[in-house]
């Protein structure tokens, strides 16, 4: 498990590897960013290895999800949320 936000009494249970890097909602620090970083890497190394893993923050919008983006291994996806899906929507819909 990959915390990005803590609160008393969320989890989770005894036994589970848990990591924990708080960061706000907002403008991160460079400390903050290097975690973010780690982060990915735990995640894909977790993921590759087969393992379960959930990122989680606060409202699991923001923060989970920058970390999960940098995990991303396929240039594809990559460029899907480079550019946008509702504009890799829209090119895709132009055909070859």
């Amino acid at each position: 498990m990959l915390s990005l936000y803590q609160r008393e009494g969320h989890g989770p249970p005894p036994g589970v590897e848990h990591h924990l890097a708080e960061m706000p909602d907002g403008p991160l620090s460079e400390a903050q960013i290097a975690g973010a970083e780690r982060f990915a890497v735990l995640a894909a190394d977790a993921v590759r290895a087969g393992r379960s893993t959930l990122v989680r923050c606060h409202a699991g919008l923001n923060r989970s999800g920058l970390v999960v983006a940098q995990a991303l291994h396929n240039e594809l996806f990559v460029q899907y949320l480079e550019s946008g899906l509702p504009t890799a929507r829209l090119l895709v819909g132009l055909g070859p």
